[in-house]
């Protein structure tokens, strides 16, 4: 038997939604957020025992309880708190006795959507007969928290900095429910709060890893990671529901479009991505003004180096600047170069590169 545990007493966020209702019970093409979160647990090929955590008062004023039982013929076992905690790991272990101490626990939100299978996540961790384990997805965005990895392996996490690419998805899975709670009673014990004065479960991990325990990370695409933390999230994913193409989501296509064409010396397609007063600033090195001056630069790239190869670590876009941000490795042939271009658009060509060396 699996144990499920929803820790969903955090206080709702009322100055991003403007609602006092909480981020779950929010709807996204007719369906509650916490609906589209649950259904890859009822998915699961296993027993489970799904518990969920939550604010008497808040579920009882919302309605959240009444509707989450309603989302599925599986029983769910509340446990309800009369006041906000300091944090997840302070609000799971008000379910201590509800956990099974020598069974696998998992411990995961209901406001993100995963749309990996996660029994194919679990059988990859007790496979290799892990302690715990994570899921991760490239980002570098700071409201993630970030693992530090080496071929699977986690040897530090990170809450809101963003210390690797390896952003965390807010699933976390424990071989034994007492790794979890003596992690945690660790935690809370050594003093050790994080972002914000608060105890995150990204913490339980490190004290794993300080106890020699070996936590996997599995790593899934980015768009395979739905975390709806403010309506505009809920935006982009209502427009993939019904098949519209984002703004990010076009910037992110018009930023492939530019690799592919690197990697494929098309000085056609090259040319008309760049606008006639494209700016190219390798910062703290050269700096190029104008389509002209820019192709120039390609053209002697590609006829002076046969091997050379662009690839994409991560694209991260934001429509509200028209930027997108590419993460790349650059090999030009025995020579290696980490970076990332930040990229600006107007009517799809690039009117200004800022390009980082690492």
């Amino acid at each position: 038997m699996t144990t499920i545990l929803f820790p969903i007493a955090a206080p709702p966020r009322q100055a991003e939604f403007g609602s006092s209702l909480p981020v779950e019970v929010q709807e996204v093409a007719g369906r509650m957020i916490m609906d589209y979160a649950l259904q890859p647990f009822l998915r699961l090929r296993r027993d489970t025992s799904l518990i969920a955590l939550v604010h008497n008062v808040s579920a009882r004023e919302s309605g959240l309880d009444v509707a989450l039982s309603a989302l599925t013929d599986k029983n769910i076992e509340f446990v309800r708190l009369n006041s906000y905690t300091r944090g997840s790991v302070c609000t799971c272990l008000m379910a201590a006795d509800h956990i099974a101490l020598d069974s696998p626990l998992v411990v995961a939100s209901l406001d993100q959507l995963i749309t990996v299978s996660l029994e194919e996540v679990f059988q990859y961790f007790e496979h290799r007969e892990s302690d715990a384990g994570v899921i991760t997805f490239p980002s570098r965005n700071p409201k993630f928290s970030y693992a530090v990895e080496q071929n699977g392996r986690v040897y530090q996490t990170a809450e809101k900095r963003p210390i690797t690419s390896n952003a965390l998805a807010g699933i976390y899975y424990f071989r034994r429910g007492s790794l979890f709670l003596e992690a945690a009673q660790k935690q809370l014990y050594k003093r050790v709060p994080q972002h914000q004065n608060t105890f995150y479960l990204s913490g339980t991990i490190n004290e794993l890893v300080i106890e020699g325990k070996v936590v996997l990370a599995y790593e899934i695409p980015s768009d395979a990671f739905h975390k709806f933390y403010t309506p505009y999230m809920l935006e982009v994913f209502a427009n993939k529901l019904e098949g519209r193409e984002s703004l990010d989501a076009q910037l992110i296509r018009n930023t492939e479009r530019y690799v592919s064409a690197f990697n494929a010396r098309d000085l056609t397609d090259m040319t008309a991505l760049l606008s006639e007063n494209v700016i190219l600033n390798e910062v703290k090195r050269n700096r190029f003004l104008g389509k002209t001056a820019v192709m120039d630069l390609f053209a002697e790239l590609f006829s002076g180096h046969k091997d050379i190869h662009l690839e994409t670590r991560s694209i991260l876009a934001n429509s509200s600047g028209l930027t997108s941000a590419l993460e790349f490795n650059l090999r030009i042939g025995d020579s290696k170069f980490q970076g990332v271009d930040v990229i600006t658009w107007q009517n799809d060509q690039i009117v200004d590169m800022q390009a980082y060396f690492l």
